[in-house]
């Protein structure tokens, strides 16, 4: 299981990056010229605005709402209207692409022993959320449910804390951790 930095740590290997649709719009000659330098301008702009390098960010609308629902022109420097285009462009890619087809979201789908243990999953709530969200990062790095120790703990903490959409990532993490087996 090699480690990428620039790669999401609860993505699925399969799952495509915006640097994957932003190379298939690069490539596809039967868009319109200057619709595919608009769509790929869109895309650029997304990786900007989230600091973050295009192969890090999922190809799931999903992993974008919170961001768009809190941005304003005054905080990033665009236009209400290039933000609007930004986010029409985006999801016109993602559909073009196809990346939307019905996935509800962009972390790897659970498999084998962690499917079995979240369908036994005592937690209710939010705590059942964050138990999920650790189960989705192990069957994205491959690690199996007797392989988990302190060392994934701890990775886990470092990949939330770098993933911008979980509002806090050390009391996720304590909860995480505090889940009863």
């Amino acid at each position: 299981m090699p480690d990428n930095p620039q790669k999401n740590p609860f993505m699925a290997d399969d799952q495509m990056s915006l640097a994957g649709v932003l190379e298939k719009i690069e490539a596809d000659a039967e868009l319109d010229p200057q619709r595919r330098r608009n769509l790929c301008s869109a895309i650029r702009a997304l990786g900007k605005l989230m600091n973050r390098d295009l192969s890090y960010l999922p190809a799931h609308p999903g992993f974008y709402r919170k961001m768009f629902k809190g941005l304003r022109p005054e905080h990033c420097g665009l236009s209400k209207s290039r933000i609007a285009n930004i986010k029409s462009d985006l999801l016109f890619a993602l559909k073009h692409v196809g990346c939307i087809q019905g996935v509800h979201t962009y972390m790897a789908p659970l498999a084998g022993e962690w499917n079995v243990l979240w369908e036994q999953a005592a937690c209710e709530g939010k705590l059942r959320r964050y138990v999920s969200r650790f189960m989705h990062y192990c069957t994205a790095r491959g690690i199996a449910p007797e392989a988990v120790d302190d060392a994934v703990a701890e990775q886990l903490k470092q990949a939330l804390v770098e993933e911008s959409f979980v509002d806090d990532p050390m009391r996720t993490h304590k909860n995480i951790r505090g889940c009863p087996s």
